[in-house]
């Protein structure tokens, strides 16, 4: 896959939001929201990727690549959040959204299958005029 051409578009409401997640973790969210294509919606939020390409992505090629894989998940998914301060009419509003409860993989295919939140779709997909949009390839050799 090549990460050059491929882009993340986020509602600016998400990009300034406080992401309480570690680099590892944001990378792979990331690089599912490059999957998405806005004129085209995922059935069900659910985007694939292939392990291979995360492993590319993530620039590892150890022994232990699987269980790297599956403890970032495993922390993603318990650890992750997204927190979302908006003003409304009546005062601010706050949102925390865990931005993908569900990943499916085995050991027997490349495929893994990802799912986002119903609640941080509308900030992937609904983005009118305040978006931001950047290159995939630009966030892979982020450090911190």
């Amino acid at each position: 896959m090549n990460f050059t051409k491929r882009k993340v578009v986020e509602h600016n409401a998400l990009i300034q939001s406080v992401a309480k997640m570690q680099k590892t973790a944001l990378k792979m969210f990331e690089l599912a929201v490059s999957c998405i294509d806005t004129e085209n919606l995922p059935e069900n939020n659910t985007v694939f990727l292939s392990k291979t390409e995360l492993f590319k992505f993530f620039e590892v090629a150890s022994n232990s690549k699987h269980t790297q894989f599956k403890e970032a998940i495993e922390i993603m998914q318990k650890q992750a959040y997204f927190k979302i301060k908006s003003n409304k009419k009546l005062g601010i509003e706050y949102e925390s959204i865990v931005p993908i409860p569900y990943v499916k993989w085995n050991d027997y295919n490349d495929e893994v299958t990802i799912q986002f939140s119903e609640h941080i779709m509308p900030y992937l997909i609904n983005l009118k005029s305040e978006f931001t949009q950047y290159k995939i390839s630009e966030l892979q050799k982020l450090n911190s």
